[in-house]
Protein backbone atom coordinates (compact mmCIF):
# COMPACT_ATOMS: atom_id res chain seq x y z
CA UNK A 1 0.00 0.00 0.00
CA UNK A 2 1.42 3.41 -0.80
CA UNK A 3 2.30 6.03 2.04
CA UNK A 4 -0.78 8.00 2.72
CA UNK A 5 -0.41 11.49 1.58
CA UNK A 6 -2.43 13.75 3.60
CA UNK A 7 -4.12 16.91 2.32
CA UNK A 8 -5.54 19.46 4.31
CA UNK A 9 -8.29 22.19 2.96
CA UNK A 10 -8.70 25.56 4.20
CA UNK A 11 -12.12 26.85 3.96
CA UNK A 12 -13.62 30.07 5.47
CA UNK A 13 -17.14 31.27 5.21
CA UNK A 14 -18.41 32.19 1.30
CA UNK A 15 -16.21 29.29 -0.58
CA UNK A 16 -17.41 28.48 -3.63
CA UNK A 17 -18.77 24.09 -2.76
CA UNK A 18 -17.04 23.35 -6.09
CA UNK A 19 -13.52 24.47 -5.67
CA UNK A 20 -13.64 22.02 -2.46
CA UNK A 21 -15.15 19.42 -3.32
CA UNK A 22 -13.94 19.00 -7.08
CA UNK A 23 -10.21 18.36 -6.61
CA UNK A 24 -10.90 16.54 -2.93
CA UNK A 25 -13.50 13.98 -5.19
CA UNK A 26 -10.49 13.41 -7.48
CA UNK A 27 -8.52 12.38 -4.70
CA UNK A 28 -10.94 10.51 -2.71
CA UNK A 29 -11.27 8.67 -6.33
CA UNK A 30 -7.31 7.73 -6.57
CA UNK A 31 -8.08 5.41 -3.14
CA UNK A 32 -10.62 3.28 -4.85
CA UNK A 33 -7.50 1.52 -7.14
CA UNK A 34 -4.83 2.45 -4.41
CA UNK A 35 -6.29 2.44 -0.86
CA UNK A 36 -5.31 4.61 1.94
CA UNK A 37 -3.11 6.86 -1.12
CA UNK A 38 -5.13 10.02 0.44
CA UNK A 39 -5.82 11.25 3.44
CA UNK A 40 -6.97 14.71 4.16
CA UNK A 41 -8.27 17.29 6.68
CA UNK A 42 -11.05 19.89 6.52
CA UNK A 43 -9.61 22.82 8.37
CA UNK A 44 -10.73 26.52 9.07
CA UNK A 45 -9.49 29.71 10.94
CA UNK A 46 -11.79 28.12 14.07
CA UNK A 47 -13.30 24.61 14.31
CA UNK A 48 -16.98 25.96 13.59
CA UNK A 49 -18.53 24.80 10.43
CA UNK A 50 -18.50 27.19 7.53
CA UNK A 51 -21.11 28.64 5.26
CA UNK A 52 -20.33 28.12 1.59
CA UNK A 53 -21.68 30.64 -0.65
CA UNK A 54 -24.47 28.60 -1.57
CA UNK A 55 -25.70 28.56 1.57
CA UNK A 56 -24.52 25.17 2.41
CA UNK A 57 -23.15 23.93 5.75
CA UNK A 58 -19.98 22.72 5.75
CA UNK A 59 -18.44 20.90 8.86
CA UNK A 60 -14.64 21.39 9.86
CA UNK A 61 -12.71 18.82 11.21
CA UNK A 62 -9.85 21.67 13.13
CA UNK A 63 -8.73 25.07 12.96
CA UNK A 64 -5.81 25.68 10.93
CA UNK A 65 -3.71 25.80 13.76
CA UNK A 66 -4.28 22.10 15.25
CA UNK A 67 -3.96 20.60 11.68
CA UNK A 68 -2.11 17.37 10.70
CA UNK A 69 1.15 18.38 9.05
CA UNK A 70 0.14 18.63 5.25
CA UNK A 71 1.77 17.23 2.13
CA UNK A 72 -0.59 19.26 -0.11
CA UNK A 73 -2.18 22.44 1.37
CA UNK A 74 -5.43 23.99 -0.90
CA UNK A 75 -6.96 27.07 -0.59
CA UNK A 76 -10.24 26.78 -2.37
CA UNK A 77 -12.32 30.10 -3.62
CA UNK A 78 -15.17 31.74 -3.73
CA UNK A 79 -16.75 34.94 -2.69
CA UNK A 80 -15.34 34.53 1.19
CA UNK A 81 -11.73 34.18 0.35
CA UNK A 82 -11.50 36.94 -2.25
CA UNK A 83 -12.82 39.61 -0.03
CA UNK A 84 -11.69 37.75 3.53
CA UNK A 85 -8.49 39.92 5.62
CA UNK A 86 -6.99 37.18 7.20
CA UNK A 87 -6.37 37.53 10.88
CA UNK A 88 -3.10 37.31 12.17
CA UNK A 89 -3.70 34.12 13.64
CA UNK A 90 -5.15 32.32 10.58
CA UNK A 91 -1.78 33.78 8.79
CA UNK A 92 0.15 32.19 11.26
CA UNK A 93 -1.42 29.21 10.56
CA UNK A 94 -1.52 29.16 7.04
CA UNK A 95 2.09 30.12 7.32
CA UNK A 96 2.81 27.43 9.45
CA UNK A 97 0.82 24.53 7.25
CA UNK A 98 2.46 26.23 3.69
CA UNK A 99 5.62 25.99 4.92
CA UNK A 100 5.64 22.61 6.20
CA UNK A 101 3.96 21.21 3.01
CA UNK A 102 5.40 19.94 -0.23
CA UNK A 103 2.65 22.13 -2.34
CA UNK A 104 0.30 24.91 -1.83
CA UNK A 105 -2.01 25.54 -3.78
CA UNK A 106 -5.17 27.17 -4.48
CA UNK A 107 -8.09 27.07 -6.32
CA UNK A 108 -10.29 29.97 -8.33
CA UNK A 109 -10.02 33.00 -6.29
CA UNK A 110 -8.10 31.33 -3.34
CA UNK A 111 -5.49 32.91 -4.91
CA UNK A 112 -6.38 36.51 -3.10
CA UNK A 113 -5.88 34.62 0.27
CA UNK A 114 -2.65 32.74 -1.00
CA UNK A 115 -1.27 36.43 -1.61
CA UNK A 116 -2.81 38.08 1.65
CA UNK A 117 -0.99 35.06 4.10
CA UNK A 118 2.12 35.42 2.26
CA UNK A 119 2.37 31.90 0.19
CA UNK A 120 2.58 33.04 -2.97
CA UNK A 121 5.50 35.66 -2.74
CA UNK A 122 7.59 35.40 -5.82
CA UNK A 123 5.59 32.90 -7.30
CA UNK A 124 3.49 33.15 -10.69
CA UNK A 125 -0.22 32.54 -10.10
CA UNK A 126 -3.21 32.04 -11.82
CA UNK A 127 -7.17 32.95 -11.17
CA UNK A 128 -10.25 33.28 -12.41
CA UNK A 129 -10.07 35.19 -15.73
CA UNK A 130 -13.54 37.20 -14.44
CA UNK A 131 -11.08 38.71 -11.28
CA UNK A 132 -7.60 39.18 -13.36
CA UNK A 133 -8.52 43.14 -12.37
CA UNK A 134 -9.57 42.54 -9.62
CA UNK A 135 -6.35 40.29 -8.27
CA UNK A 136 -3.46 42.80 -9.65
CA UNK A 137 -5.05 45.45 -8.04
CA UNK A 138 -5.49 44.03 -4.72
CA UNK A 139 -2.04 42.14 -4.62
CA UNK A 140 0.65 44.58 -5.72
CA UNK A 141 3.64 42.59 -7.03
CA UNK A 142 1.73 39.67 -7.56
CA UNK A 143 2.80 38.11 -10.76
CA UNK A 144 -0.31 36.58 -12.81
CA UNK A 145 -0.88 34.32 -15.75
CA UNK A 146 -3.83 35.80 -17.32
CA UNK A 147 -4.96 32.84 -19.16
CA UNK A 148 -3.40 29.46 -17.63
CA UNK A 149 -6.33 26.81 -16.22
CA UNK A 150 -3.72 26.18 -13.82
CA UNK A 151 0.16 27.40 -12.82
CA UNK A 152 3.09 25.39 -11.39
CA UNK A 153 5.78 27.61 -10.18
CA UNK A 154 7.99 25.73 -7.80
CA UNK A 155 6.18 24.58 -5.04
CA UNK A 156 3.13 26.57 -5.45
CA UNK A 157 -0.05 25.63 -7.50
CA UNK A 158 -2.73 27.63 -8.35
CA UNK A 159 -5.95 27.36 -10.93
CA UNK A 160 -8.46 29.27 -12.82
CA UNK A 161 -11.78 29.10 -12.02
CA UNK A 162 -14.43 26.36 -10.47
CA UNK A 163 -13.50 22.96 -12.73
CA UNK A 164 -10.07 24.03 -13.42
CA UNK A 165 -9.17 22.86 -10.06
CA UNK A 166 -10.30 19.49 -11.29
CA UNK A 167 -7.38 19.63 -13.70
CA UNK A 168 -4.68 20.73 -11.10
CA UNK A 169 -5.71 18.06 -9.05
CA UNK A 170 -5.85 15.24 -11.68
CA UNK A 171 -2.13 17.05 -12.72
CA UNK A 172 -1.05 15.92 -8.86
CA UNK A 173 -2.22 12.41 -8.84
CA UNK A 174 -0.58 12.12 -12.26
CA UNK A 175 2.78 13.30 -10.68
CA UNK A 176 2.43 11.43 -7.51
CA UNK A 177 0.90 8.08 -8.55
CA UNK A 178 1.74 8.28 -12.33
CA UNK A 179 -0.09 7.95 -15.21
CA UNK A 180 -1.95 4.25 -15.07
CA UNK A 181 -3.99 5.33 -11.67
CA UNK A 182 -4.59 9.35 -12.95
CA UNK A 183 -5.87 7.17 -15.97
CA UNK A 184 -8.36 5.36 -13.77
CA UNK A 185 -9.41 7.88 -11.89
CA UNK A 186 -10.08 10.26 -14.90
CA UNK A 187 -12.40 7.66 -16.40
CA UNK A 188 -14.17 7.01 -13.15
CA UNK A 189 -14.78 10.85 -12.80
CA UNK A 190 -15.18 11.11 -16.39
CA UNK A 191 -12.43 14.45 -16.75
CA UNK A 192 -9.40 14.77 -18.76
CA UNK A 193 -6.72 12.83 -17.81
CA UNK A 194 -3.96 15.83 -18.38
CA UNK A 195 -5.52 19.08 -19.84
CA UNK A 196 -2.64 21.13 -19.49
CA UNK A 197 -2.22 24.11 -17.38
CA UNK A 198 -1.36 26.62 -20.59
CA UNK A 199 -4.71 25.79 -22.29
CA UNK A 200 -6.37 28.70 -22.46
CA UNK A 201 -9.21 28.95 -19.46
CA UNK A 202 -11.08 31.72 -22.14
CA UNK A 203 -11.27 31.63 -25.48
CA UNK A 204 -10.71 34.59 -28.12
CA UNK A 205 -14.41 34.61 -29.17
CA UNK A 206 -15.85 34.75 -25.95
CA UNK A 207 -13.29 36.90 -24.96
CA UNK A 208 -14.60 39.50 -28.02
CA UNK A 209 -17.89 38.42 -26.35
CA UNK A 210 -17.45 40.48 -23.40
CA UNK A 211 -15.64 43.35 -25.21
CA UNK A 212 -17.50 46.67 -26.54
CA UNK A 213 -16.12 46.29 -29.81
CA UNK A 214 -18.05 49.48 -31.14
CA UNK A 215 -17.32 50.24 -35.12
CA UNK A 216 -14.97 47.21 -35.04
CA UNK A 217 -17.88 44.55 -34.05
CA UNK A 218 -18.87 44.06 -38.20
CA UNK A 219 -15.21 43.30 -38.61
CA UNK A 220 -14.55 41.30 -35.65
CA UNK A 221 -17.59 39.26 -36.48
CA UNK A 222 -16.09 39.01 -40.64
CA UNK A 223 -12.53 37.63 -39.13
CA UNK A 224 -14.13 34.88 -37.24
CA UNK A 225 -16.21 33.55 -40.10
CA UNK A 226 -13.23 34.09 -42.79
CA UNK A 227 -10.06 32.37 -40.67
CA UNK A 228 -8.98 30.92 -43.99
CA UNK A 229 -8.94 33.98 -46.07
CA UNK A 230 -6.14 36.56 -46.04
CA UNK A 231 -6.60 38.71 -42.86
CA UNK A 232 -3.81 41.31 -43.09
CA UNK A 233 -4.01 44.53 -41.68
CA UNK A 234 -4.39 46.69 -45.10
CA UNK A 235 -7.36 44.10 -45.52
CA UNK A 236 -9.24 44.53 -42.51
CA UNK A 237 -8.90 48.24 -42.46
CA UNK A 238 -10.56 48.63 -46.06
CA UNK A 239 -13.33 46.11 -44.41
CA UNK A 240 -13.84 48.84 -41.24
CA UNK A 241 -13.77 52.19 -43.73
CA UNK A 242 -10.59 53.20 -41.94
CA UNK A 243 -7.41 54.29 -42.58
CA UNK A 244 -4.45 51.41 -41.69
CA UNK A 245 -2.76 53.90 -39.15
CA UNK A 246 -6.31 54.61 -37.81
CA UNK A 247 -7.63 51.23 -37.49
CA UNK A 248 -4.81 49.61 -36.22
CA UNK A 249 -4.82 52.42 -33.21
CA UNK A 250 -8.45 51.78 -32.49
CA UNK A 251 -8.14 47.92 -32.92
CA UNK A 252 -5.40 47.63 -29.90
CA UNK A 253 -6.83 50.54 -27.90
CA UNK A 254 -10.20 48.16 -28.14
CA UNK A 255 -9.13 44.37 -27.92
CA UNK A 256 -5.76 44.48 -26.20
CA UNK A 257 -3.70 43.40 -28.83
CA UNK A 258 -2.88 44.63 -32.61
CA UNK A 259 -4.73 42.71 -35.17
CA UNK A 260 -2.01 40.38 -36.45
CA UNK A 261 -1.99 38.57 -32.48
CA UNK A 262 -5.87 38.84 -32.68
CA UNK A 263 -5.96 37.20 -36.30
CA UNK A 264 -3.71 34.62 -34.83
CA UNK A 265 -5.39 33.84 -31.35
CA UNK A 266 -8.45 33.19 -33.50
CA UNK A 267 -7.39 31.05 -35.72
CA UNK A 268 -5.57 29.14 -32.81
CA UNK A 269 -8.65 28.73 -31.41
CA UNK A 270 -10.10 27.45 -34.17
CA UNK A 271 -7.69 25.17 -34.71
CA UNK A 272 -7.79 23.60 -31.53
CA UNK A 273 -11.51 22.76 -31.46
CA UNK A 274 -10.97 21.43 -34.79
CA UNK A 275 -8.48 18.82 -33.21
CA UNK A 276 -10.37 17.95 -30.62
CA UNK A 277 -13.08 16.82 -32.94
CA UNK A 278 -10.72 15.07 -34.81
CA UNK A 279 -11.40 16.95 -37.91
CA UNK A 280 -8.79 15.82 -40.63
CA UNK A 281 -4.97 16.00 -40.37
CA UNK A 282 -2.84 18.84 -38.72
CA UNK A 283 -1.92 19.96 -42.06
CA UNK A 284 -5.55 19.79 -43.44
CA UNK A 285 -6.70 21.96 -40.41
CA UNK A 286 -3.58 24.59 -40.96
CA UNK A 287 -5.04 25.09 -44.16
CA UNK A 288 -8.24 25.28 -43.16
CA UNK A 289 -7.76 27.89 -40.43
CA UNK A 290 -5.80 30.34 -42.83
CA UNK A 291 -1.71 29.33 -41.55
CA UNK A 292 0.58 29.32 -45.05
CA UNK A 293 2.84 25.98 -43.85
CA UNK A 294 2.06 23.13 -41.00
CA UNK A 295 5.37 24.57 -39.74
CA UNK A 296 4.25 27.80 -38.97
CA UNK A 297 0.93 26.38 -37.56
CA UNK A 298 2.55 23.98 -35.08
CA UNK A 299 4.97 26.84 -34.01
CA UNK A 300 2.48 29.02 -33.32
CA UNK A 301 0.23 26.10 -31.80
CA UNK A 302 3.13 25.39 -29.43
CA UNK A 303 3.82 28.94 -28.36
CA UNK A 304 0.31 29.81 -27.97
CA UNK A 305 -0.85 26.52 -25.38
CA UNK A 306 2.67 24.82 -24.82
CA UNK A 307 2.09 21.81 -26.69
CA UNK A 308 2.34 20.46 -30.40
CA UNK A 309 -0.93 20.08 -31.88
CA UNK A 310 -0.18 16.36 -32.53
CA UNK A 311 0.21 15.91 -28.85
CA UNK A 312 -3.02 18.00 -28.15
CA UNK A 313 -5.61 15.71 -30.86
CA UNK A 314 -3.86 12.65 -28.61
CA UNK A 315 -5.50 14.22 -25.45
CA UNK A 316 -8.75 15.33 -26.90
CA UNK A 317 -9.52 13.41 -29.87
CA UNK A 318 -8.69 9.76 -31.22
CA UNK A 319 -8.11 11.78 -34.83
CA UNK A 320 -6.79 10.85 -37.87
CA UNK A 321 -2.83 9.49 -37.93
CA UNK A 322 -0.72 12.11 -39.29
Amino acid sequence: MTASRHIVFLITDGINTLDLTGPLEAFAAVNAFSPGAYSWTIAGETAAPVRAATGLTVLVDCAIEDAPLADTLILPGGCGPRTLIPSQGLVAGLTQAGNNARRVASVCTGTFLLYRSGLADRHRVATHWNHLSELAAACPGLSIDPDGLFVRDGKVWSSAGITAGIDMAMAMIAEDMGDTIAAAVARELVVYLRRPGSQAQFSEPLRAQNIDAGRLGSVIAWIGANLSCPLDNETLAARAGMSLRHFTRIFRETMGVSPAHYVERMRLDAARVMLGNGEGRISQVASAVGFATADSFRRAFERRFGIAPSAWRDQFSPGPAD
